[in-house]
């Protein structure tokens, strides 16, 4: 549909308080209600804390966490609309910018017109479209400079951010456009641009709902009609003269060579230590324009776009069996989100040439302390430590790796799944498949360097056997870390969790604590460890088989001196130095009750664990992109 008329009604939202919160619910909207006929630029105005944000989020379906919507409706051309119709008629963008920021500003305009634009248009049509909007916002100066991340990667200005976020819904041309303070962080000149541009729009019949914080008295003639908010209530909505003569008429003339806006928001704002004079004259504001003919007109004119929609828009709406909420197939899906991940992946320092770095540095550091290990009693606890250090460390490196990335895409992937760019299994899978490289190279990487150092078992079939057992542990943590990031709701927490989740594992895997000390009611634990099966795969690569350790026999008679809890427990010297005597790999093994003809079990039990946690995952990212029917 090339043109909308655009409706709510009796619109309330409460914050959710939640099953543990034991305060009440406090009112965000109260029975808020207005329209914006095609073709109109509509501006919604009002103090902080007026609703303004929240009233934009609901019409949208977006961003309503820790809110919930308890009546009111929206209406597109008189239809009772649903999340699935908002995405496909309406662009939003939101206070703040969410992007990608190792991707440049024509790689970031690309990627969208590859999936908000339609599989119809060619790529030439697409490019030239792209450098329209560029050239129209004025971002052809950084065309080519990345958008930057706050604090590891450089950027673009904030003013050149926020006219991306506006360029990035301009790019899709929907007949509909959301927009929350698109002039933040612009000077006047950039300010009163961007409003042109969408005065522009709107003469082209796109209707545009857009909150706006104090504009000047230029950009402020623009818009068509206003909507004055305070304590989450309409206090007034109308045309711009119609509000004028309203604050007149109620007592609260403008004065005049003064900027009308500035006037208005005065009049709704409260004063240090004049909070009853303020609540007293917001309500006489609010139930002033309820009761006058502005308010009565809004309600009758929503009413009439419901009732006589046929015969107004000419159609009876939306046929919803016809929308859809991608503009773009799958298949073009995904192949635009797999080559921003790519590009994510190769750019980001802290995925590709940090982590690389930290591999070796750390490969050649514990490589050294371990170095030249000999097949002794003294080189078997060095060797068991040395593969168990292997396991702990790709575990929490791997983990933390992923986090510091994952946690920070999701904002981004949840916003732009809710425009309607690509589906959840998209961007779960092409995210997998970009990352699979990295977390391929860096285990080959650190074992091609430790292996040897270390002086582990030297046949080249245990080395390869040993990279295996590497990689499907650095799986195995990464999935975890994707996991827990589409779980949490932040990087902080997720960090937090990691420690509680993998230092009890990490008991039961066989090194601080043997098989056969563990109380028979935590044994269980043993079948989810990674560490379990990593070091228990690790030794019998490196024990099986081999029958050439040798033993000190003058340290081995020194034992005839035990101390007293030796003739307590006559096993206590062995526990005390497990190795002591160990002449074969199968004695070794035995202590420790690791099974030889366990290795390929172990590695199909860390596939069985990458797996399933992925599988966790993608369904923790499907709850979280749901999106709210009401």
């Amino acid at each position: 549909m090339d043109e909308v008329n655009f409706s709510w009604k009796d619109l309330t939202v409460i914050t959710d308080s939640g099953l543990m919160c034991r305060r009440r619910a406090r009112p965000v909207l109260k029975n808020v209600s207005g329209y914006a006929n095609k073709g109109e630029l509509l501006a919604i105005m009002g103090p902080s804390s007026a609703g303004k944000s929240t009233l934009l989020n609901a019409l949208a379906f977006q961003n309503l966490n820790g809110l919930q919507i308890t009546s009111g409706e929206r209406y597109a051309n008189g239809m009772l609309m649903n999340p699935t119709g908002m995405t496909s008629i309406s662009g939003y963008i939101p206070q703040f910018d969410l992007f990608i920021g190792t991707l440049t500003v024509r790689e970031h305009l690309t990627f969208l017109s590859n999936l908000r634009i339609g599989g119809q248009v060619s790529q030439e049509d697409k490019r030239i479209r792209v450098e329209t909007v560029m050239n129209e916002l004025g971002l052809t100066k950084c065309a080519d400079v990345l958008i930057g991340v706050r604090g590891r990667v450089k950027g673009i200005s904030g003013g050149e951010m926020r006219r991306l976020a506006f360029a990035s819904e301009v790019l899709a041309d929907t007949p509909l456009l959301l927009c929350d303070e698109p002039t933040s962080g612009l000077d006047s000149w950039m300010a009163e641009n961007v409003v042109e541009q969408m005065r522009i729009m709107c003469d082209k019949g796109k209707t545009i709902i857009c909150v706006i914080h104090q504009p000047s008295s230029d950009v402020f003639t623009m818009f068509d009609r206003v909507l004055l908010m305070v304590e989450g209530r309409n206090a007034f909505m109308g045309t711009i003269k119609e509000a004028n003569d309203f604050f007149d008429k109620i007592g609260y003339p403008c004065p005049s060579n003064f900027n009308p806006a500035d006037h208005f928001i005065y009049k709704l704002s409260m004063q240090p230590k004049l909070e009853d004079e303020y609540l007293g004259r917001v309500q006489y504001i609010c139930d002033e324009y309820e009761n006058s003919r502005y308010g009565k007109f809004v309600s009758a004119e929503i009413e009439n776009h419901i009732e006589n929609r046929e015969e107004l828009f000419h159609n009876v709406g939306f046929n919803f069996s016809e929308l859809k909420p991608y503009k773009s197939p799958w298949d073009q899906q995904f192949r635009a989100v797999l080559w921003r991940s790519w590009h994510s992946v190769t750019k980001e320092p802290l995925i590709a040439k940090i982590r690389i770095l930290e591999v070796i540095v750390l490969a050649l550091i514990v490589g050294a302390i371990f170095f030249g290990q000999e097949n002794n009693q003294e080189g078997v606890i060095s060797i068991n430590g040395a593969l168990f250090w292997v396991t702990m460390n790709q575990t929490f490196s791997n983990y933390s790796s992923v986090l510091n990335v994952f946690c920070n895409e999701i904002p981004v992937f949840i916003r732009e799944h809710f425009s309607g760019m690509y589906r959840t299994d998209v961007y779960f899978l092409a995210k997998q498949i970009a990352d699979l490289p990295l977390f391929v190279i860096t285990p080959v990487l650190f074992m091609a360097i430790y292996y040897y150092m270390v002086n582990l078992n030297n046949e080249i079939d245990r080395f390869l056997m040993a990279i295996l057992i590497n990689v499907m542990i650095v799986q195995t943590a990464s999935a975890i870390g994707i996991f827990m990031s589409c779980i949490c709701p932040n990087l902080p927490v997720a960090l937090a969790i990691g420690p509680t989740i993998f230092i009890p594992l990490m008991n039961f895997g066989g090194f601080f604590q043997n098989e056969g000390t563990i109380p028979s009611y935590l044994i269980w634990i043993r079948y989810i460890s990674l560490y379990y099966y990593g070091n228990e795969a690790f030794n019998i690569n490196q024990w099986s088989g081999v029958t050439n350790i040798t033993c000190d026999s003058d340290r081995h008679e020194s034992r005839l001196f035990k101390p007293l809890t030796a003739i307590i427990d006559p096993y206590h010297a062995i526990r005390r130095d497990p190795a002591a005597c160990a002449e074969t790999g199968e004695e070794v093994l035995d202590f420790y009750h690791f099974h030889k003809n366990n290795l390929w079990f172990d590695i199909i039990m860390l596939a069985i664990l990458s797996l399933s946690f992925r599988i966790l995952a993608f369904l923790a990212l499907l709850n979280k992109a749901r999106r709210r029917t009401k």
